[in-house]
């Protein structure tokens, strides 16, 4: 869901874990997804997630407050992931558990029956065309009252189709062969709903596998007029509708990717639908440029970093071309025997472009120069630089950093006055952790007349260097970035009790790693 602090999932995650089920057998996964689908909870093959009865309580919990209008402002702007977590936890809820959770997962339209009164408490109209129904009522707190806005909504949310079908998405998957409140049709399924005085702009949420392994089918529920909102309604209407319906297209591949994954690709879709709104914009004072030191596949649990991670994608889509993110998306999908986390698929993606490691690397460098490195960098906030220096004749600086998995870290050096010959050099070397823990170091050389920039090949021990021309007249200054690209992890998709906010679940192997540079300047 949009504008996310995801406090709630730190009560979720310390006993909640979702994870690929067991491999199922060829009659179990033809079962689990038949032509007719099943709910989410009535079979655990096929991708299902695998939980504990400890786990289910804290995601009836979460879900709880959230449906009660208790919850905090972060948890109440997770509702996508914490529906999904509990749309998976199902299976091992029983009784009153079981009723209040399947309650609190109905659509507006199951009514009056819902405890939290969340549900319509009077009869709904429908308007349907293309892909795409939208549902509202005329009276109560709910109601939309002017018929243009639901005709708009229903232009954007199918303008939003078309443009995730020309990028080449499999479409949400279609709910008519769901038994009960399935909308009336097989049409995708939005909700007007009085949301926002719950601080909520939408919301999406798992109901029953489809055909392919891994898929959901599901519905979507947004903001009746985004009154409660600051900027445009249309502009709020447009940004919510491109992160939510892709929420819909993700569980088309997979329904339980990695949280960071599903909200950061969602964030950068609403920059390929609604560019000019510039909602995003808001997250980047959590984003890699500003805070390199923060890994990429964090999922935070009291800010936005996996929002602001749109940037990666960003970055990715301006290099590789935007139909890289689609097959990320691909190699994440589960199959009969495989299911691809998050940056094993990024990797796999990425393993004919230079490899995952060489990759984060060049991105990293990137987020030194954001007004250089994007189209609308010009805009973002300046980037965060470890170290500052300026260096005379015959100086030397080291400087020994700590890095984790997937961050980075920047420094910039400048040629003082008394290096006016053009014979000075500046000789930079690195020493890095192993080639397994995959080290990077790139230097971009900013000179008076234009720049260039190029990596630090390391060797196996992880170190390196290299030599360039570095005087008063030419150079204006020199940018080291040095980077931990590993996506090694322990416990990946196996453990259910130790908490993790990364990749899979895992715990990143390659934290702390330390770095040696070393900047010194000598006679050419």
């Amino acid at each position: 869901m949009r504008r996310t602090a995801a406090a709630v999932l730190v009560a979720l995650s310390t006993a909640f874990t979702v994870l690929p089920a067991a491999l199922p057998t060829a009659s179990a996964a033809a079962s689990a997804h038949s032509d007719e689908p099943q709910p989410l909870g009535e079979h655990a093959a096929g991708g299902a997630p695998v939980t504990t009865p400890e786990a289910a309580q804290a995601a009836l919990e979460g879900a709880t407050e959230l449906a009660a209008g208790t919850a905090s402002e972060a948890e109440r702007a997770e509702a996508t992931l914490i529906l999904r977590d509990l749309a998976v936890s199902l299976p091992l809820l029983r009784g009153d558990d079981r009723a209040r959770a399947e309650a609190i997962l109905a659509r507006p339209t199951h009514g009056a029956s819902d405890p939290y009164g969340n549900g319509y408490t009077v009869g709904s109209k429908r308007m349907c065309k293309a892909n795409v129904c939208v549902h509202w009522v005329t009276s109560t707190s709910d109601a939309v009252t002017n018929r243009a806005w639901v005709k708009t909504n229903l232009k954007v949310l199918n303008n939003v189709w078309r443009k995730n079908v020309k990028m080449g998405y499999r479409t949400p998957v279609s709910d008519r062969r769901v038994a009960g409140n399935n909308g009336g049709n097989g049409k995708f399924d939005v909700y007007l709903s009085n949301i926002g005085g719950r601080g909520q702009y939408g919301y999406c949420v798992p109901e029953a596998y489809g055909r392919r392994v891994g898929s959901a089918s599901s519905y979507c529920v947004m903001d009746n007029d985004f009154a409660e909102f600051g900027g445009s309604p249309k502009g709020n209407l447009k940004v919510t509708a491109a992160h939510e319906l892709f929420h819909a297209v993700q569980f088309a591949y997979d329904f339980t990717e990695d949280r960071w994954f599903m909200e950061s690709t969602a964030t950068w879709m609403e920059e390929r639908f609604a560019d000019g709104v510039n909602d995003n914009r808001q997250y980047l004072r959590n984003s890699q440029i500003v805070r390199p030191s923060l890994a990429l596949d964090t999922f935070s649990m009291t800010g936005s970093t996996q929002y602001a991670s749109w940037i990666f994608w960003e970055y990715l889509g301006t290099r590789f071309g935007h139909s890289i993110v689609r097959q990320v998306w691909e190699r994440a999908a589960p199959g009969r025997r495989t299911d691809p986390y998050s940056t094993k698929a990024i990797a796999a993606a990425l393993q004919r472009k230079g490899g995952f490691a060489q990759v984060f690397r060049a991105y990293s460098a990137a987020n030194a120069r954001p007004a250089a490195s994007y189209a609308e960098g010009k805009a973002w906030p300046k980037p965060t630089i470890a170290g500052r220096y300026t260096l005379a004749r015959k100086a030397s600086k080291d400087v020994t950093p700590r890095l984790d998995h997937l961050t980075a870290q920047h420094y910039v050096v400048k040629p003082a006055k008394s290096l006016k010959a053009k014979k000075w050099k500046l000789r930079i070397t690195v020493d890095g952790p192993n080639k397994a823990t995959a080290p990077g170091a790139y230097v971009y050389v900013n000179r008076k007349k234009g720049g260039s920039g190029t990596a630090i090949r390391l060797n196996r021990k992880g170190k390196g260097s290299t030599t360039i021309a570095f005087n008063r007249r030419n150079v204006r200054s020199v940018t080291v970035t040095l980077a931990n690209g590993s996506t090694r992890y322990r416990g990946c998709q196996t453990s259910s009790t130790a908490p993790s906010v990364y990749s899979c679940n895992g715990s990143p192997r390659d934290e702390n790693r330390p770095f040696r540079l070393t900047l010194r300047t000598l006679k050419g």
